[in-house]
């Protein structure tokens, strides 16, 4: 029997205007972006990199088969994101302003609750308002954005050796996109040392 799993975000929803917004302000970033280094033939921003692979990992909360786990990890991590958004003028300023709105109404109305079917729905939004400002550049090395972004990962189940493979590449991608570019090639290289061991591995 074929095991059932639960949509992500990606095959769900994606605010793809805000992306490509953001990709295309990204484009034209001459200082401080790791583009400079050399000449990238087939570049593709790192706004739409980091806003598709949080998508992809990530469940759709509102889908039957989700963890209940991840709703509720996720409630509270988008919760404490918003208080933090609300508080913290910088962090704040960081955010689009219809979703900084959003995140003042969600802390006037004492926030998340994962056990709540209700919740589920607003959940799914705000998980794709964090994705779409998470991909504005300015905004790829803020902590909070980083600290959410690690924390919101899918409790692991007991998968297939082809599946978990399919998630190292992830994690290894995920990596690239959202940590600093001085520790990218680093980590980057170490993970894709353990992918290929998994498929040169005897038997």
């Amino acid at each position: 029997m074929t095991q059932q799993y639960p949509k992500r975000l990606i095959e769900v929803d994606l605010p793809i205007k805000r992306i490509s917004a953001h990709s295309r302000r990204e484009k034209s970033i001459r200082h401080g972006h790791i583009s400079t280094l050399h000449i990238w033939w087939a570049r593709r921003p790192l706004a739409a990199c980091r806003a598709v692979i949080c998508a992809a990992l990530w469940p759709d909360p509102a889908d039957p088969l989700c963890p209940q786990s991840f709703r509720d990890k996720a409630s509270k991590l988008i919760t404490g994101f918003a208080n933090a958004a609300v508080t913290d003028r910088a962090l704040g300023e960081s955010c689009d302003h219809e979703t900084w709105v959003k995140w003042q109404a969600l802390v006037k109305n004492g926030g998340l609750d994962g056990r709540k079917e209700a919740h589920w729905n607003v959940l799914r939004f705000a998980l794709l308002d964090f994705i779409a400002d998470f991909a504005n550049w300015d905004n790829s090395n803020v902590q909070e954005y980083l600290d959410t972004s690690r924390a919101s990962r899918t409790p692991p189940t007991r998968r297939s050796a082809e599946s978990l493979t399919r998630d190292r590449l992830s994690s290894t991608l995920l990596l690239v996109a959202v940590l600093s570019p001085s520790k990218r090639f680093e980590l980057a290289q170490m993970h894709l040392q353990a992918i290929s061991s998994s498929f040169c591995s005897p038997e």
